[in-house]
């Protein structure tokens, strides 16, 4: 054979070869150095649901595929309760309660959040349920956003998802409830109380950060005129007026001017936390730090007196009436949740002696309670002779009952019936009375009085 007969014969193979070599890929003949081509077939599962547990219907969990537009829909089964978004991770997604999802490659839970919607006069309101507002603030202006708007109803004793995100350039510090640190982590589950409560969100900046205003380097500020301003924090009562605030250079010195401090509370503002928010205000420096302080509005003391009361032994306990005392703004007891009470031991049957007048149970949101016990002193009962021969309003005539204790001779001594020492439906008479007793005389026996005193 010829050399050009040997060319001819090797490429008429390799041709051969070549056209069979889609079939090997496809019998898996052929490993090919890139990996496989990712299937077009993988599904994610979607996860509705709806909080508070029981108060809705949700329609759209399945498993889709990347990519798919799937119809989403929660409707109340509660009227009292009103939708107010659909969440995933503590983020807003929706407004809309129905609406269509795109669903992403990997698995995703949605949570359609309702509101309990207060009306008294709503004749489906839910029994031993109530909302309240859940304030949520934090120390630094613009420092973070909330998953949940401040102000928003909770219903007591439900848990709330409540979530902090630190804007750029700042570290979240902790939750605080007045001065009580409730969690390090910026979400986290609170148990909703049974009044309004308010939430704050410490943060401050993060020196590692490198979004932080220009002229530092490696955390430390370099400008020469960098100045650190605090605003302090206060405690004051209810009602009263807000103290003067005031500041505290931290670090650096103010070149020239003073900052400006603001606090949104007034004096009818409810319990709770407020910021003092500092600006820089007229203040010089190139370079300065602001840092936000605390007013803290404590419930005011409300004094609940119960009063002390005298009765005779025998009638019933009079009326306690409670004397408060402590109400700010004008307010009267119309604000309190719940009327305190006062309470004692003694009742008809009770002997004399001096029993206490206890005050309890009293609930308000911007007052808190202070009692002082009162007393009820029962006396002995004292005979009340009327002139028609009643005493204590008992008929003796009609009561009394009176036998012949002794005979002498035909003559006859009338005594007091009843026990023998004179005691007669719980009164001494011996004590009480003078009791002048006779019988008609006969020939045997004159007429003949005896007395008892």
């Amino acid at each position: 054979m010829t050399i050009y007969g040997i060319k001819k014969t090797m490429l008429a193979l390799l041709l051969m070869a070549g056209s069979s070599l889609p079939a090997l890929a496809q019998e898996g003949g052929i490993d090919p150095p890139n990996p496989p081509e990712p299937t077009y077939n993988e599904t994610y599962q979607l996860t509705l649901t709806a909080t508070p547990d029981g108060v809705a219907t949700v329609t759209g969990s399945g498993k889709y595929k990347e990519g798919a537009k799937v119809s989403v829909k929660t409707s109340a089964t509660k009227t009292e309760y009103k939708f107010r978004r659909w969440e995933r991770n503590g983020q807003s997604v929706s407004t809309s309660a129905n609406f269509t999802y795109t669903m992403p490659a990997e698995a995703v839970t949605l949570t359609a959040v309702y509101e309990y919607d207060f009306n008294p006069s709503n004749p489906s309101e839910p029994t031993g349920e109530y909302s309240y507002h859940l304030y949520l603030q934090t120390n630094m202006a613009d420092g973070c956003t909330f998953n949940r708007t401040s102000g928003s109803m909770a219903v007591g004793g439900k848990t709330v998802t409540v979530k902090a995100t630190p804007a750029t350039g700042f570290k979240f510090l902790g939750w605080y409830e007045e001065e009580t640190l409730l969690s390090s982590n910026a979400s986290f589950s609170y148990t909703m109380p049974e009044h309004d409560a308010t939430l704050m969100a410490m943060v401050e900046y993060n020196p590692t950060d490198p979004a932080i205003p220009s002229g530092s380097q490696d955390g430390v500020d370099n400008d020469p005129t960098a100045v650190t301003l605090t605003a302090n924090s206060y405690t004051r009562e209810y009602g009263e007026d807000n103290p003067v605030f005031g500041y505290t250079v931290s670090a650096g010195s103010i070149t020239s001017g003073t900052p400006s401090l603001s606090c949104s509370a007034t004096k009818t503002s409810p319990v709770g936390s407020y910021p003092i928010v500092i600006k820089k205000g007229s203040v010089a420096n190139g370079s300065v730090t602001l840092e936000n302080g605390l007013l803290i509005i404590t419930p005011a003391p409300l004094t609940v007196s119960a009063g002390d009361y005298t009765r005779e032994e025998g009638f019933p306990n009079p009326e306690f009436t409670l004397t408060m005392t402590g109400f700010k703004l004008g307010e009267t007891k119309s604000v309190l949740t719940k009327q305190p009470v006062a309470t004692c031991d003694a009742d008809a049957s009770s002997p004399a002696g001096v029993y206490t007048v206890s005050v309890s149970g009293g609930e308000a949101q911007n007052y808190s309670f202070v009692y002082v016990d009162g007393t009820l002193t029962v006396t002995e009962r004292t005979a009340d002779v009327n002139s028609d021969g009643r005493i204590n309003g008992m008929d003796l005539v009609a009561s009394v009952d009176c036998i012949l204790n002794e005979t002498y001779n035909s003559r006859a001594d009338l005594y007091p019936v009843g026990n023998p020492d004179g005691v007669i439906n719980g009164m001494d008479l011996v004590e009480l009375v003078e009791l002048v007793m006779s019988q008609d005389g006969s020939q045997n026996a004159p007429a003949h009085q005896k007395t008892n005193k």
